[in-house]
């Protein structure tokens, strides 16, 4: 539906706006003031533009990526356990998997370049998720995938 759906307000986060254009799959989407009367556009690239100046984007770091189910995901226990390294979150993302319900890759940027030690907390997290003594089953194949994953 194109229309009211399809514009923002002048406080929208780009957030927002990115939800919007990639929801109805648009290049731009309307401003419109409070009295609902067009103010003017913002572009997807405006707000790539916008994106790139972010310290997440600017600020030198590592990515890390965790894929989890979403009922493990706890960004103060993940940040906890980088933060043990002597590291901060920059910034996360999360997705879903679209291959698995329940399923979401987590992608974090933290302000070290050296990953080392960061990918042994994740997976010892991991292991104790899935270990055998945990709550939840052990799974033999979620083992070997955060193997390779900590090999990458």
């Amino acid at each position: 539906m194109v229309g009211k759906d399809c514009a923002v307000g002048l406080d929208a986060h780009f957030y927002d706006i990115l939800r919007i254009a990639g929801e109805h799959k648009l290049q731009i989407v309307a401003v419109l003031s409070e009295e609902q009367r067009y103010i003017g556009v913002i572009t997807v690239q405006d707000i790539m533009t916008s994106f790139a100046q972010t310290a997440s984007v600017q600020m030198q770091g590592g990515i890390l990526y965790f894929p989890m189910d979403l009922v493990d995901y706890s960004l103060a226990e993940i940040s906890r356990y980088i933060e043990e390294n002597n590291a901060k979150v920059i910034s996360s993302t999360m997705i879903e998997d679209p291959w698995t319900k329940g399923r979401i890759k987590l992608t974090l940027k933290i302000n070290q370049l050296d990953l080392a030690p960061h990918r042994r907390n994740a997976r010892a997290l991991w292991l104790s998720r899935y270990s055998p003594l945990s709550s939840q089953p052990y799974r033999k194949h979620d083992k070997e995938r955060i193997d390779m994953l900590m090999r990458y």
